[in-house]
């Protein structure tokens, strides 16, 4: 499948009343994470996108919603000196979800095709990287891991402006980084990767969801309302089985007490 960034780049605003229409969301996520948990299944939401394109905010509104004692989340930095010792794919392996989980991750395997690519990265080496990325989603899926992948993109118009606040603004200067600067001075190669990424790992067990994150509202409520619906459409409703024979036993526990 062919993506063109291009096409998410209205910038639409949210016609209604944000804040009743997250809490509405949000209580969906927690109803249909608590079925996620007594089902016993595994969820991994990842969020790709510059970091001008609030995926902290997103993460941010899903983490709100959960009952974090069965959920992580992950901010994924550059490898260090030991991790970049073993494959790419290696320090991610220990923090898939067990059973009943779900975790969240701020950037994720794809930095070997974004930001490797961008310092060099043999072309062999990338389409590789393609292939074991791809087989790696597939090995999850097949072993029952749902796979929410989401990309946030922004308009180089507005990427401009998001820069522009945090330079003229003391408190969000620390949150300028020398790979938000290198992004933009490389803008135009940078869009090409991310489509070319998009392209050859949009499978059918583990695809892409291009959100437009031009308003910042709108985008949250957006990628919200996808992982929702993505738990929703796979996660039974109605609770699991519960052994008869401890039920039995418990009424009976209950009954020799009250007698």
């Amino acid at each position: 499948m062919m993506f063109n960034l291009a096409d998410f780049e209205r910038g639409a605003q949210f016609g209604g009343e944000y804040r009743e229409e997250l809490s509405a969301l949000q209580a969906r996520l927690r109803r249909v994470q608590r079925a996620h948990g007594l089902h016993r299944r595994r969820t991994v939401i990842l969020a790709e996108g510059p970091d001008e394109a609030d995926r902290e905010g997103v993460i941010r509104r899903i983490t709100e919603a959960c009952d974090m004692r069965h959920a992580s989340a992950f901010q994924i930095r550059a490898a260090t000196a030991e991790e970049r010792a073993h494959h790419y794919l290696a320090r991610f392996w220990a923090r898939l979800p067990g059973d009943g989980r779900l975790h969240l991750f701020d950037r994720s395997w794809y930095g070997r095709v974004l930001g490797e690519r961008l310092d060099g990265l043999a072309q062999p080496l990338l389409r590789r990287a393609y292939d074991e990325i791809n087989e790696f989603e597939a090995q999850q899926t097949d072993s029952g891991t749902l796979l929410i992948k989401l990309y946030l993109h922004l308009s180089a118009a507005e990427q401009d402006r998001r820069i522009a606040c945090r330079i003229d603004d003391p408190w969000e200067q620390a949150r300028l980084t020398p790979d938000m600067l290198r992004a933009r001075e490389r803008r135009v190669d940078h869009g090409r990767a991310v489509e070319e990424m998009l392209a050859f790992t949009h499978t059918r067990w583990a695809p892409w969801t291009v959100i437009d994150a031009g308003h910042a509202p709108s985008g949250q409520l957006t990628a919200l309302r996808h992982v929702v619906e993505r738990l929703e459409a796979v996660v039974p409703s109605a609770p699991p089985e519960a052994d008869p024979l401890l039920i039995a036993r418990a009424r009976a526990m209950l009954a020799d007490a009250q007698g």
